[in-house]
């Protein structure tokens, strides 16, 4: 966030410059320029923090998307191990459990569709599924974790989403303050230009720090 603070403070050092000497740049600067630029600060100010809110929020929701799926992974993960091992299970059955085929925590797509197949399963044949040891509570369980996974993924995609647009939104703010801070300069600058003290003060806007 160094840059934005740099940014910023750029941004104020213009202002304060463009309203000291207002009787001398009103003239010369379009009109309203230095009640937007005083808008854009504002809101550029604001954005800052509210970037590290987002990104904050992004990351939590990631974290919770993770825990959830860890638990549907591994509800899943023992079922199939029930399965597999169950002497009455054949290989219509393994197959149909998913029994051999990855679990990923990473891949919410593919928990998702796994947890879906082996619900779909269950629920179609409850006297099968109790006969290899899973009874109505594990399928409800399923049922229950599946719905939170679902959820913690549609979470964490929108906070994912929002996140990148509220960059973008502070790059336009910065993009507008860096152009209202060189318009002040160029313009303080002819507007000064025999005044050596001020006019270093209009050129030092232009320096990058």
């Amino acid at each position: 966030m160094a840059k934005f603070d740099a940014v910023i403070q750029r941004g104020l050092k213009a202002l304060a410059l463009a309203t000291q000497h207002a009787a001398v740049l009103g003239p010369r600067l379009p009109a309203g320029h230095v009640a937007a630029l005083h808008a854009n600060l504002t809101q550029l100010g604001a954005a800052v923090p509210g970037q590290k809110a987002i990104r904050a929020e992004a990351q939590q929701a990631a974290q919770s998307q993770k825990e959830t799926f860890k638990k549907l992974v591994a509800l899943l993960s023992a079922l199939r191990t029930s399965v597999k091992h169950d002497e009455d299970a054949n290989e219509a059955d393994k197959k149909a459990w998913g029994v051999g085929t990855k679990l990923d925590v990473e891949s919410p797509g593919r928990t998702l569709a796994a947890a879906q197949s082996v619900l779909k399963v269950a629920r179609a044949k409850p006297e099968r599924a109790a006969m290899l040891g899973v009874i109505a509570d594990d399928v409800a369980k399923l049922e229950a974790l599946y719905a939170a996974a679902v959820a913690a993924d549609d979470d964490e995609n929108v906070k994912r989403a929002n996140a990148p647009l509220s960059t973008k939104a502070r790059n336009a703010l910065q993009a507008k303050v860096n152009a209202a801070v060189r318009k002040i300069a160029g313009t303080g600058i002819v507007a000064f230009a025999l005044d050596a003290p001020v006019r270093a003060d209009f050129e030092a806007l232009l320096a990058r720090g």
